[in-house]
């Protein structure tokens, strides 16, 4: 028997029973003198076998391999009747998998060694033995397994598959059921999903008024997702997820249906601008996948522990490593509390982000050694400042200082205390390998208590609130509200001037308090008179700072000086 014939025979071998095949098995069994009750009661079933379970996935195994029947047209069926063994304690859901594992690699091989020949049949006993089944026999159950209606035979080759799979795809798509079930069209290997079958009309039109309604909200929004969430449905219906999934899609090209786009307004509109410059930057200068994996770690460690009290935090500006093509180092992330992360320390990263852009517009276009002296000057000014602002946090910020002849990024203030893995693993997070988070995760529960400590917010509290002057403006310790009504005030601001801010003017009024930021920002945007008086001011107010800076601080040698031992 050929591989497609074996295919063909399977599908017409899984189909329920007909009732002439039913009469003809109740027949069989009165004439094997077994007792059916008078009252009509069904005789007990039969008990499970492992045997059948084996042979079962055996057959399902080679007909997806063989690549004969979709697997979305059996698998399903496989993976109920498993379960039921499962259920029944026969099996584990892991050896399960295991024989059929096993079954795939033979039957690979066995492929693979012998195109276009005959395949052998195999019974199982209840350890997963297989005894091979001669061809009579072969012959023999299949028609009886279909009431005696195989009377013709197979052609082999690619003809005999199309047959094979479209007589299997006719069947599926005909037969009755008992919930929502997608049906396929298409060659075997690139079958696609194109409708629906219903138990009812009524089943129909609930599983579609719930979709439709779904649909009047953006994609992901929380209005879309107290309709029904996928799982909802699966869970409403009977149905997997993955069928859910199909259902859907066929639906959704069915009916037509789309999401109305998603809007953001004031305070989220702003976060939302945020989040995407930040992945942004993680993308150009970090690694997403390595961080989320981080984050994984974590949550074996302290499953809660993200969700309610710390954060990921990045200690050296995301923003300034993608400005200057710098790889981010794994000594600059760290673990801080949510409202160090989130509220505390955003005034001083605004402030180090006026610095880094300066230092970007400063360094536009230079080549390394060919800097310009007063170029130089100014380069050294901004690093001293950037240095000042990353001391006053502790450890919390790092700075990220440009050489002012060579132009290389080097990073600022590492308390190794304050990093994961404690300055163990000092390389860029792209190139983190698990080897290196399992050593990170060494450290993780010591670094998340250390960070709940009440203390570090109080101590932050009182450095970012003392005298931490930049560009004429003097850092409060802010809280989310102060941020949210220094928006409301630049909108009204901004209303009342008949201008329109960007989402950037209202960030920088969230992250410094201050509504007046916004409107200058946008007037520096439009005015180019404004912005050239601003610069200058700005200038010489860097001026003033350093040297305030420079009676208290050693400049580009802090790191040198701070790691002196005296005795």
């Amino acid at each position: 028997m050929k591989i497609a014939e074996y295919g063909k025979a399977i599908t017409s071998y899984i189909e329920s029973p007909t009732k002439k095949e039913k009469d003809l098995l109740k027949l069989r069994a009165e004439e094997a003198n077994r007792t059916f009750l008078a009252d009509g009661t069904p005789p007990p079933n039969k008990p499970k076998q492992l045997k059948d379970l084996f042979e079962r996935i055996n057959r399902t195994v080679l007909a997806v391999r063989s690549n004969t029947i979709q697997p979305e047209f059996i698998l399903p069926a496989l993976e109920e009747l498993t379960q039921e063994y499962v259920a029944d304690g026969l099996i584990s859901g892991a050896e399960a998998r295991k024989f059929a594992i096993e079954r795939k690699e033979y039957w690979d091989k066995w492929i693979s060694e012998n195109p276009k020949q005959t395949t052998p049949v195999f019974d199982f006993d209840n350890e997963g033995n297989a005894t091979e089944v001669d061809q009579e026999e072969i012959i023999k159950r299949i028609n009886e397994a279909d009431g005696g209606r195989i009377g013709f035979q197979f052609g082999g080759g690619r003809d005999a598959q199309l047959m094979g799979t479209a007589a299997s795809q006719k069947y599926f798509k005909e037969r009755k059921v008992d919930k929502p079930t997608p049906t396929f069209e298409g060659p075997a290997g690139g079958a696609k999903v194109t409708d629906v079958k219903f138990a009812s009309k009524a089943q129909e039109a609930e599983y579609i008024k719930i979709l439709k309604e779904r649909f009047k909200f953006p994609k992901g929004s929380k209005e879309a997702r107290k309709i029904s969430t996928n799982a909802d449905l699966a869970k409403k219906f009977g149905i997997s997820l993955n069928n859910v999934e199909r259902v859907n899609r066929a639906l959704i090209n069915k009916l037509n249906l789309s999401y109305p786009a998603q809007t953001y307004e004031g305070y989220e509109k702003i976060q939302r601008e945020r989040d995407k410059r930040r992945k942004e930057n993680i993308k150009k200068t970090s690694s997403g996948a390595v961080e989320s994996k981080i984050k994984g770690d974590i949550k074996k460690i302290d499953p809660t522990a993200l969700a309610n009290d710390v954060d990921i935090a990045h200690r050296a500006s995301l923003k300034a490593n993608a400005n200057l093509g710098a790889n981010y180092l794994t000594t600059s992330l760290g673990i801080d509390s949510k409202i160090v992360n989130q509220s505390i320390i955003k005034p001083i990263e605004q402030k180090l982000g006026t610095l880094y852009e300066m230092q970007k517009n400063l360094i536009k276009d230079l080549k390394p050694g060919e800097v310009p002296k007063d170029i130089q000057k100014q380069l050294e000014k901004i690093n001293i400042k950037i240095s000042e602002l990353a001391d006053r946090t502790d450890g919390v910020l790092q700075g990220v200082l440009v050489d002012e002849k060579t132009l290389k990024p080097r990073i600022y203030g590492v308390d190794y205390s304050k990093v994961l893995g404690f300055g163990l693993v000092d390389k860029p997070v792209s190139e983190l390998t698990k080897a290196d988070r399992d050593l990170i995760k060494l450290n993780i529960s010591e670094q998340i208590k250390a960070a709940k400590k009440p203390s570090i917010k109080s101590q932050l509290l009182k450095a970012v609130g003392t005298g931490a002057k930049t560009v004429g403006k003097v850092i409060k310790p802010l809280g989310i509200g102060f941020g949210v009504n220094a928006v409301k005030n630049a909108i009204s601001q901004a209303d009342e001037m008949g201008i329109e801010l960007s989402p950037l003017d209202y960030a920088m009024a969230f992250d410094s308090g201050d509504a007046n930021i916004a409107i200058n920002n946008y007037k520096r945007r439009v005015d180019p008179e404004f912005a050239a008086q601003e610069r200058a001011k700005d200038l010489a107010q860097m001026t003033d700072d350093f040297e305030e800076v420079g009676q208290t601080t050693f400049g580009k040698y802090n790191d040198q000086i701070k790691n002196i031992k005296l005795p």
